[in-house]
């Protein structure tokens, strides 16, 4: 009975603590200096029309350019499954004395439901004799 809650909580602690952790990998890694300029800087000159021009004429700064463009999108992976990961599953809610989750009861009147100080129904439904029992 509570092996299983036990369990259930560490899974959500360990997708928690790897979150934090994807999530500050990210953050470092934009705002971690690279050759005098961070990451996304070096990836915004190179999409603009220079950072282009240079990468027709010097085929280091092609590669260099694909490199900083590839750790750009791996910062985005990074931050997205961090935070997807730390927004994970909620922690668990009460067991029923057997160990499982509580059974809610499915509400059996239809579209009855909820009739509190308002006036009853007086529509064709309402006149029975419609529906065979």
């Amino acid at each position: 009975m509570n092996d299983t809650r036990t369990r259930r909580r560490a899974a959500v602690a360990a997708l928690a603590a790897v979150g934090a952790l994807l999530t500050l990998a990210g953050i470092l890694l934009m705002t971690m200096p690279f050759h005098d300029g961070t990451i996304p800087q070096w990836n915004a000159l190179c999409s603009s029309d220079i950072g282009q021009i240079g990468q027709v004429l010097d085929s280091s700064a092609q590669h260099d350019c694909g490199m900083v463009s590839m750790a750009d999108h791996l910062m985005g992976w990074l931050l997205g499954l961090g935070i997807l990961a730390l927004a994970g599953p909620p922690a668990p809610g009460p067991l029923a004395p057997n160990g499982r989750p509580p059974v809610r009861a499915a509400e059996a009147d239809g579209n009855r439901t909820r009739l509190r100080r308002r006036a009853p129904h007086t529509g064709f439904e309402d006149r029975g004799g419609h529906q065979a029992p």
